[in-house]
């Protein structure tokens, strides 16, 4: 009887913690984005949640007086994933494949200055036991 308390008491600290978690199948998998703003300026990054097997985010980037920015989005793992340069507003979403751990950085440059937004990102599983009365 203690090992099924001590199970349950695991099993309910892992749904507290996970960020999202779904009932709909024995083992499903809840990712926890954690996010760091390194600097406020031009730059908005919003998690916005996932799609299947795709992280969605919402970037915004407001120009400063028409200068072109140069917007990077990188992986520390995978590296460049996109690029672009932009001389007025934007607001994209950008999909990126989940890969298991990862730590996203979306940097901003407007001439010698730079705006960055960090996101790490741990998939995390959660176990559903099914008990039912024959």
């Amino acid at each position: 009887m203690t090992t099924i308390k001590k199970t349950a008491l695991a099993l309910s600290v892992i749904v507290l913690f996970a960020s999202k978690s779904f009932a709909t199948s024995a083992t499903d998998t809840a990712t926890s984005v954690n996010y760091v703003t390194v600097a406020e300026g031009p730059l908005d990054v919003k998690y916005l949640g996932e799609e299947g097997d795709y992280l969605l985010f919402e970037v915004a980037i407001k120009s400063v007086d028409r200068k072109t920015s140069t917007f990077v989005l990188t992986d520390k793992n995978e590296g460049e994933i996109y690029s672009a340069k932009f001389n007025k507003n934007k607001v994209q979403t950008i999909k990126i494949e989940k890969t298991g751990n990862q730590e996203l950085d979306f940097t901003l440059t407007v001439g010698n200055e730079k705006f960055s937004k960090s996101f790490n990102v741990q998939p995390t599983i959660v176990l559903t036991t099914i008990v039912s009365n024959k």
